[in-house]
């Protein structure tokens, strides 16, 4: 190995050039996934800085009200009571770490010290995109389980689907199963902390078709305060719609019946559809039967009360590159992500399934 190099040497390249070279070009056939749909609101929107608090964030939540409003008459006697109007609700951060590796030995380290460095860049992206693929599967996941202490919290920790057939639409999706609470919140005492659901059985216009409950989902899960006062959360609505591509599908041949004049573009109709405005977007996740069965999942997500806990420093931070321990001639490299997801109000979002049995 006339022309390589030590591993201190490769450890010496590789912090003083990495950070200056671009990313190789190449055409990537490794990843599956289509859309990055969390990612994007991840990675640059949605985020909340951490400080302290031993690793848990906290925010106050008001569940109840003093109700001591009346109507009075002349002399009458005053008397007031105070309650505990608020609970803490509570969200940990939780750890993604991607990671790559080099052996002196590799016979492509051998060609100098330039082409090291694109090999080595070439990994170190590959390794971020491990982490951001990591980070979107997490975040769509079903549920997690209640001992599960590492992995992030997806959305339907907090956004869950329409209980059963027989259930009636409204606020069901109470705490996840075999969790006795919703980020420190008991759901089956605190109903409002609850996300709205519906079944439905067609695409009709009535209920209980799609058409009607979706509808009813948007109007449901609106909420005005009644004095200005000092809320986190906008009340003005930011929804993102997601669904499998199955219901994507229906939805768009809904829409040209209902439209005479559609055209010559074969792609009418077969994009996205719009709702109030917004894109009805096409989620991968939800094509898994294995997982949502024959559910069709589409969910309105109010982005208003959703944030993305992040640790500062820890946002892709990368750690080496240092000598493995128990492998002497190789040089290893570790990014975190120190995150989790928060949800402020699960009551302004929504969840509708399909049953072909439904009676309610």
């Amino acid at each position: 190995m006339a022309n390589g190099m030590s591993v201190d040497k490769l450890i010496e390249v590789i912090n003083t050039t990495l950070e200056t070279v671009e990313p190789p070009t190449y055409e990537d056939l490794s990843r599956t996934r289509q859309k990055y749909i969390a990612a994007k609101q991840i990675l640059k929107k949605r985020r909340k800085q951490l400080r302290g608090l031993g690793g848990t964030y906290r925010w106050d939540v008001k569940v109840t009200c003093h109700g001591q409003a009346e109507h009075v008459g002349a002399y009458e006697v005053e008397q007031v009571t105070v309650k505990d109007m608020f609970m803490k609700a509570n969200v940990p951060v939780r750890v993604t770490r991607g990671k790559f590796a080099f052996d002196i030995m590799e016979e492509e380290l051998n060609g100098g010290p330039e082409q090291v460095v694109d090999v080595i860049k070439a990994r170190e992206v590959d390794a971020y995109g491990d982490v951001v693929d990591k980070i979107e599967q997490a975040f769509w996941a079903p549920g997690i389980d209640v001992t599960d202490d590492k992995t992030p919290w997806p959305i339907h920790h907090t956004i869950r689907p329409h209980p059963s057939a027989s259930t009636p639409p409204g606020f069901n999706g109470g705490n996840p199963p075999g969790w006795p609470d919703k980020q420190g919140i008991n759901c089956s005492a605190v109903t409002r902390f609850n996300n709205w659901t519906a079944g439905w059985k067609d695409m009709s216009d009535v209920s209980p078709g799609f058409i009607y409950r979706l509808n009813e989902a948007m109007d449901r899960t609106r909420f005005q305060a009644p004095y200005p006062y000092p809320n986190r959360s906008p009340e003005e609505d930011d929804y993102m719609f997601l669904t499998g591509y199955a219901l994507r599908q229906q939805i768009n041949q809904w829409l040209r019946r209902q439209n005479d004049n559609i055209g010559r573009d074969l792609r009418n109709f077969f994009g996205d559809p719009m709702l109030n405005g917004t894109p009805v977007q096409w989620l991968e996740d939800y094509d898994d039967v294995g997982v949502w069965g024959n559910t069709m999942p589409f969910i309105g997500l109010n982005f208003s009360v959703i944030e993305v806990l992040q640790v500062p420093g820890w946002d892709f931070k990368r750690i080496g590159p240092e000598k493995a321990p128990m492998q002497k001639t190789v040089v290893e490299c570790f990014i975190y992500k120190m995150w989790n997801t928060i949800n402020r109000d699960p009551s302004r979002s929504f969840m509708l399934n399909y049953f072909a049995d439904l009676s309610a």
